[in-house]
């Protein structure tokens, strides 16, 4: 009987400390959002615009868009932000000289700026998701062999749970929702319509080659993600170092338990995953431009959702509370 009753108990007790865990782990999730979004404002001040990202489609900033060359920067906003992060040591250790996928051992630190792209940082972590301390081929020139042919075969990056804001565009077909040009960018300089400088893309940051000042937020810093949750085990373009964005053409948490129930494959998940979406239940946490971190439910107005995602689309967007 006492046994009964002790079981009883336990059964009782134990949703709520699962509760009171995920609660913390939250927490914890949303201050490594804030520490993001305060080093965006901190990196603003000194240079007077965001940082930029370089990934597959590399050009100049407001430039007609055109697939850069290998040896490209290849690097993240989250590494432009490392100095504003208490990250110096691993941000002076790259050799800016070269792409961030390059392996070669660097002369003035001793390590190669792959292996600082391979780096672990608890920072861009979320608790509640254990899968993303796994290593997993990366998208984009990571995933190409050198004579720039797609391959299955590919280079490991640490992971991320904390996207950019790319903006409410469509990730090409299969359905999503949104603003052309689909994936916020064109993809080569022979993709039809390919006249559309970076400054067009909706969000904060583009896929590669652009980034957004503070007087282009025209919507108001208040009213705009700059940031929020990805799983990057379900996604290739979702790592810290290299590519990190996502965009708004599908709602939030868009096929987590198919996207768990799969292998890890880039060539299927590619207009699916690129999306925000977390571990926690019924949302996920986003930073605003004003720097506050909010949870916003998946059950949220899809056309609310798009227009906090724009920068400067005119939307009356009201934050749900």
């Amino acid at each position: 009987m006492v046994i009964a009753i002790i079981g009883i108990l336990i059964a009782l007790l134990l949703p709520a400390v699962q509760a009171a865990r995920e609660a913390a782990r939250r927490m914890q999730c949303s201050n490594n959002l804030k520490q993001l979004c305060l080093a965006l404002h901190n990196y603003h001040t000194a240079h007077n615009v965001l940082p930029l990202m370089r990934s597959w489609t590399c050009n100049s900033k407001d430039t007609i868009n055109s697939k850069g060359p290998r040896n490209e920067n290849h690097r993240s906003w989250i590494f432009a932000l490392l100095p504003y992060l208490e990250q110096k040591p691993l941000y002076d250790a790259m050799d800016m000289g070269r792409s961030g996928l390059d392996n070669r051992v660097n002369a003035h630190s001793g390590v190669s700026n792959l292996s600082l792209l391979q780096t672990d940082l608890a920072l861009v972590l979320c608790p509640s998701d254990p899968g993303s301390r796994e290593h997993q081929i990366s998208a984009d020139e990571a995933s190409t062999d050198h004579n720039d042919r797609w391959t299955s075969e590919g280079i490991q990056l640490a992971q991320t749970n904390y996207c950019v804001n790319t903006g409410d565009h469509h990730l090409g077909s299969g359905g999503s929702s949104g603003h052309a040009p689909g994936w916020g960018q064109c993809q080569t300089s022979s993709a039809p319509g390919c006249t559309i400088p970076g400054s067009q893309v909706r969000g904060v940051i583009s896929r590669s080659g652009w980034s957004a000042t503070f007087a282009d937020v025209r919507d108001g810093l208040s009213n705009t993600f700059f940031a929020g949750e990805c799983m990057s085990q379900f996604c290739r373009w979702q790592d810290w170092g290299f590519p990190n964005w996502a965009l708004t053409g599908w709602p939030i948490n868009h096929l987590n338990r198919e996207l768990a129930q799969r292998p890890y494959q880039w060539s299927w998940s590619a207009a699916n995953c690129i999306t925000f979406r977390s571990q926690h239940p019924g949302g996920a946490q986003f930073a605003l431009g004003d720097g506050s971190v909010r949870f916003i439910s998946e059950t949220i107005d899809f056309p609310t959702y798009q227009a906090l995602s724009s920068r400067a689309g005119g939307e009356v967007a009201t934050l749900p509370w």
